[in-house]
């Protein structure tokens, strides 16, 4: 019900000026939660917006990396990011060093024995 919601709601965002004003308000909810439903809520919310280049640049700051990285254990959430950097790889700004490196890191913690 909540993904749906949600879908439906995200239908109504058309500006790159709403999309990065949630992305940063999903970072902070991100960081000062320790809930791990709240966790797969918001990599779901941040996977169905449509990021533009300072969108992917807002999850790639240190501080909300850091907040997401050691979260990826959890196949939602690792799931979730795995798209957002499939859609990143997409995105005509994004050159190559940064897609590499959101690459490099989403997929490491993913791509071990953690689970």
């Amino acid at each position: 019900k909540f993904r749906r919601v949600i879908k439906y709601i995200f239908g109504f965002i058309d500006k790159a000026k709403q999309t990065d004003g949630l992305v940063d308000k999903f970072c902070q909810r991100f960081r000062s939660t320790d809930d791990q439903r709240q966790w797969r809520d918001i990599a779901y919310c941040l996977n169905n917006l449509t990021l533009s280049e300072k969108g992917i640049k807002k999850l790639l700051e240190e501080q909300n990396f850091k907040a997401f990285a050691d979260k990826l254990y959890d196949d939602d959430i690792a799931n979730s990011f795995h798209q957002i950097v499939a859609k990143a790889k997409k995105l005509p700004g994004m050159n190559g060093e940064k897609k590499d490196k959101k690459d490099k890191d989403a997929d490491t913690p993913a791509g071990s024995d953690l689970s």
